[in-house]
């Protein structure tokens, strides 16, 4: 994990206890996206190496 990376997770377990549980339920859907399009972009270079 980068020095940046570590940065922003301590700025987000700060303001978490802030927030309320709308802000939270959105915070999660959009962190849940981003990482569901990180995987398939992942997937999807996988299989661009299989068929190299």
């Amino acid at each position: 994990m980068t020095e940046e990376e570590k940065r922003i997770l301590e700025t987000i377990c700060k303001a978490l206890p802030y927030m309320d549980r709308f802000d939270k339920g959105y915070f999660l859907a959009v962190a849940e996206m981003k990482a569901r399009e990180h995987e398939e972009k992942k997937h999807q270079e996988e299989q661009e190496l299989i068929k190299a």
